[in-house]
């Protein structure tokens, strides 16, 4: 548990860093925005609570320009603004779940990449091992 305090701070204090820098874009990237207690994605460094995305998006809302994916690829670069783009990888169904309804409610673009995998009903590898680890 330690390491993983010691991770998420180091975490943030880059982000910190990233912000303070002057408008360099920034990305966010995530895999998934789960509810509290839920121990499969808990334990996962690419995923977050959703208590945790809320509080990230209303902090970097101060600070940032949220911007469709195609509009912050033309800008970077151009743009006077800070920029970011937010994004989640794998198109995991949590995200549907809260993230999406919440960043659709607050007029916040964001994108989803989705792996092959989703549609073939298959498990990412990750998740199998995370699968195999959660169970002891």
């Amino acid at each position: 548990m330690f390491q993983l305090v010691q991770m998420v701070l180091k975490y943030l204090r880059l982000w910190k860093k990233t912000i303070q820098i002057g408008r360099r874009p920034v990305g966010l990237c995530l895999h998934g925005v789960h509810q509290d207690g839920n121990v499969l994605f808990s334990r996962n460094y690419h995923s977050v609570s959703f208590k945790e995305f809320k509080n990230q998006i209303s902090h970097f809302s101060r600070v940032l320009s949220f911007l469709p994916a195609e509009e912050y690829f033309n800008e970077i670069g151009k743009s006077r603004r800070r920029i970011s783009l937010i994004s989640f990888d794998d198109a995991y169904a949590n995200i549907l779940d809260e993230a999406v309804p919440f960043l659709l409610d607050k007029s916040i673009p964001f994108a989803v990449f989705v792996n092959a995998s989703t549609f073939e009903g298959n498990i990412l590898w990750r998740d199998k091992i995370r699968i195999l680890f959660s169970r002891g």
